[in-house]
């Protein structure tokens, strides 16, 4: 059993935590973007890069270096950038390390002439990336979602080929939902894997946009950096996968091997079936057997990631010679032997062969922990290699071919169990998987946020949160706090934190409400927050598509509704004095409070306004088998009309939850009617209810 190598997964919180500034690599580069394009420019940006792809790049750089000097941003739509050939050069040249400091300059001048080169944006991010710079890697990630981003539009003949690429890698991360809304369905094999041939891929319009936008909705692993660790995690892997699992044919530059690492991540265990064990030998080359060779079994490897959708994490891949892909354990037997079957006496010997082949194989998967066999080699092996080679022997003495008992073809339950394991595969393992965080342990957290409008008109989000009771007697460690703002294209617009001792956060003696307050949203939003208690805790939530409150004056609008404990609320010196409920289950009879503030109220002829406020809970029951066709909700509801003297109203309400106990959740509606404007508006909240 051959064991594989692969790189270490992020530690915590060196590779994570470590606030990384940009690489320094352009200095001594000219401080002014050089604009102006010689006369001669494009001839001689040709002549260097017709040297650069015949395989001189000692007679390319000097032509490309002195045009640089003179026109750093250099570009044009064919040909690409002076900047990206230069470097290009150099790399040729055996000095990677001067390319990348030529690319970094530039995409400086490029930038600050309003230019994008997509193939100097990827020769940097894969440089980066290949050669694990990590202080580059913000810079570097931030370029490829430029890149997915604006290719769809770019002029730049490169451009196309250069997304496929990246569509093609991203494809299977994706779930088969949202596929097609980048390239035309490409169908996965009988193993689950895309990996398309290189041009296979056909986008769909604006597919990069939606990438960077898919990109940007996905959770931030760590929002303390500013950076997309998942997105780093993500180009990392690709480029061990092009280094190490290379396939010229592939659209992603990777075979099929590569396909699962970019999704999943370096496999926990990995080993490759070798067949030259000693018991096995003695029967495969015994001396009246059929020739069979070891170069008849195939080169493989197995990878298995005992935590992804247990049992079925098992992946096997056969080497075709020209690359390797995904396939079953069927795929391990050699050809010779899998057509063996009839009354000759060779047929007898080839079948005992190819039945001893899977003992062998379910062995090493249950030696090497590298998947779960129920098949032949789940018994006692050492038995049934014995009776193999006592078959072998009896065979070897018989002259005539019928006096052997008809040799049985090749056993389907083998090719039956990896189909049923394929699409329960499908099923289990998850399109992608992040190891950012995998030696964190959950940290348990409740929360509950409401919007309210502002003076300024902008949406104000109060965030209040909590935990079980004794969360952190054992661990006792500063608890810090990140929240991220991001507008309707899931760009970041705001950030901001706090630390929380974890004397404050455990106080015995009640339940203890944290507060934390966002403002200056004023259309679709999204937020992002996350909960760390280094150096093993973490919690993270991601709350899309929140819409901020309607400021128009003419429009009756409300808060969300703001649950709090009913002896915690007191009207003292005109204000209210809360205490905030985050918990998601209730109990029948718990003395609920429910606050809201209303806005834009309109006034009456005398100077008054007028507005009823009607609360109605509603109850769902727990199901039984002869409910399940029924209603199984009920509803009851009390009204009450308000005056006042202001268009903003604060309000808080008494919940009567006497009646709740043995339902399954319970849904409050509160209804605001404007009996002046006749305008209507109401918020709901739900609670589990805990019956014990």
């Amino acid at each position: 059993m051959t064991p594989a190598v692969f790189p270490d997964s992020p530690s915590w919180p060196g590779a994570v935590l470590a606030l990384l500034v940009g690489l320094g690599l352009a200095a001594g580069a000219p401080a002014q973007p050089h604009t102006a394009a010689p006369p001669d420019g494009l001839e001689r940006l040709q002549q260097g890069l017709a040297a650069v792809e015949a395989g001189h790049p000692d007679a390319a750089r000097p032509v490309l270096e002195a045009l640089f000097d003179e026109a750093a941003a250099f570009y044009t739509p064919d040909l690409g950038s002076v900047a990206y050939w230069l470097g290009r050069a150099h790399a040729d040249l055996g000095a990677p390390d001067q390319a990348l400091r030529v690319w970094e300059a530039g995409l400086d001048h490029l930038d600050a002439a309003g230019r994008f080169d997509p193939r100097l944006a990827e020769a940097y991010f894969e440089r980066v990336f290949s050669d694990s710079l990590e202080a580059a890697y913000g810079r570097a990630a931030d370029l490829y979602l430029r890149l997915l981003e604006t290719a769809d539009t770019l002029a730049d003949t490169a451009a196309r080929p250069i997304l496929r690429r990246h569509i093609a890698r991203i494809l299977p991360l994706v779930p088969e939902s949202e596929r097609r809304t980048l390239g035309r369905p490409v169908a996965p094999n009988g193993f689950g894997i895309l990996n398309p041939d290189r041009d296979a891929v056909d986008l769909r319009p604006g597919a990069g946009a939606r990438a960077a936008l898919w990109w940007r909705r996905r959770p931030d692993p760590v929002l303390a950096t500013g950076r997309h660790e998942r997105i780093e995690e993500h180009l990392s892997r690709v480029a061990y996968a092009r280094a190490h699992f290379p396939c010229a044919a592939c659209a992603t530059g990777y075979d099929d091997r590569g396909e699962i690492f970019v999704r999943l991540g370096p496999p926990p265990r990995a080993a490759s079936i070798t067949f030259d064990d000693s018991r096995l030998l003695d029967i495969l080359l015994h001396p009246n057997a059929p020739h069979i060779s070891r170069r008849d079994f195939p080169k493989n490897a197995v990878w298995y990631y005992p935590d992804l959708g247990h049992p079925y994490g098992r992946f096997v891949f056969i080497d075709n010679g020209e690359r390797y892909q995904a396939g079953g354990l069927f795929d391990l037997i050699p050809l010779s032997l899998r057509t063996a079957g009839g009354f000759s006496r060779r047929s007898a010997m080839l079948a005992t062969m190819r039945d001893m082949v899977i003992v062998h194989i379910y062995e090493e998967l249950q030696r090497t922990h590298t998947g779960i066999g129920d098949g032949p080699g789940s018994g006692s092996a050492q038995e049934i290699y014995q009776e193999a080679r006592l078959r072998m022997a009896e065979l070897a003495t018989q002259e005539s071919a019928y006096e052997a008992a008809p040799a049985s073809p090749v056993p389907t339950e083998i090719q039956q169990e990896d189909r049923l394991y394929a699409v329960e595969q499908r099923l289990r393992v998850p399109e992608q998987h992040t190891n950012v965080f995998e030696e964190m342990e959950d940290l348990p957290v409740f929360f509950r946020l409401a919007r309210f409008l502002d003076a300024d008109r902008t949406t104000r989000t109060e965030l209040f949160w909590t935990h079980p009771a004794g969360t952190f007697e054992d661990a006792p460690y500063l608890v810090d706090f990140y929240a991220a703002q991001l507008d309707r294209r899931f760009e970041r617009r705001a950030m901001d934190g706090r630390s929380y001792p974890p004397a404050r956060l455990d106080d015995p003696q009640s339940m203890s409400v944290s507060t934390f307050t966002l403002r200056g949203d004023t259309a679709t939003y999204h937020l992002r927050l996350q909960w760390l208690q280094r150096p093993r805790r973490e919690r993270s939530y991601s709350i899309d598509s929140l819409q901020a409150l309607n400021p128009d004056p003419a429009v009756l609008e409300m808060s969300d509704l703001l649950p709090a404990l009913m002896p915690e609320i007191a009207q003292t010196g005109g204000g209210i004095r809360l205490t905030p409920y985050p918990l998601p289950r209730i109990r029948a009879g718990m003395p609920l409070a429910l606050y809201f503030e209303i806005y834009h109220l309109r006034f009456g002829p005398d100077d008054q306004t007028r507005y009823a406020v009607e609360v109605a809970v509603e109850r769902r029951d727990a199901g039984t088998l002869q409910q399940l066709y029924r209603d199984r909700t009920r509803r009851t509801a009390a009204r009450t009309d308000v005056e006042g003297t202001t268009s903003t109203a604060r309000e808080y309400i008494a919940v009567d939850l006497s009646d709740v106990h043995g339902a399954e959740s319970v849904t409050v509606t509160v209804r605001v009617t404007d009996e002046v404007s006749g305008q209507e508006v109401e918020r709901s909240v739900q609670f589990d209810v805990f019956n014990r």
